[in-house]
């Protein structure tokens, strides 16, 4: 890669090599380019490393990272980035450990801890978390939600009106 010749410290390139040895099947490099990245954004590599690591289908090491991930996010005022990475997180709880119970516990204590409020009316995602509860087979929770969605979040659908 060129660009990754001439700009080294530039973490696209670094991100993009990652990105390529994993589409290409390449793992072994994947990983071990993901867990040597040095760049100045701290959620980088720790993103890189969970995806690398889920498909070597390794969940323990994947919800490490998105733990790390879901702290730094937390502590740099990101809630909303950090209530997507738990939702990421429970549903790999979900597939890949196959624990519907702890999945759905950890997002319906997040809602009560007031997670949920804290984030801007405009960047609640109302529609992901209404998918979680369809997914996890908590079918009436999941209508409580998509009821809830604003029809901002649902692109593309057509709602009818009524006379």
């Amino acid at each position: 890669m060129e660009g990754a010749r001439r700009f080294p410290a530039n973490p696209i390139f670094a991100r993009a090599q990652i990105e390529f040895a994993a589409g290409t099947g390449n793992y072994a490099l994947a990983d071990s380019l993901a867990h040597s990245f040095v760049a100045g954004n701290p959620s980088t590599p720790l993103v890189h490393q969970a995806l690398v690591d889920a498909a070597l289908e390794r969940t323990p090491e994947v919800l490490d990272h998105l733990h790390a991930l879901r702290q730094s996010q937390l502590s740099s005022g990101s809630v909303p980035g950090s209530f997507l990475t738990l939702l990421m997180m429970a549903r790999l709880r979900l597939h890949g450990a196959g624990d519907t119970t702890a999945a759905v516990n950890e997002i319906e204590s997040a809602l009560r801890r007031r997670e949920f409020s804290a984030i801007d009316l405009r960047e609640r995602p109302y529609a992901v978390l209404a998918h979680f509860f369809v997914e996890a087979g908590r079918y009436a929770r999941g209508r409580e939600w998509a009821s809830a969605t604003p029809p901002s979040q649902f692109p593309g659908v057509i709602r009818r009106h009524r006379p």
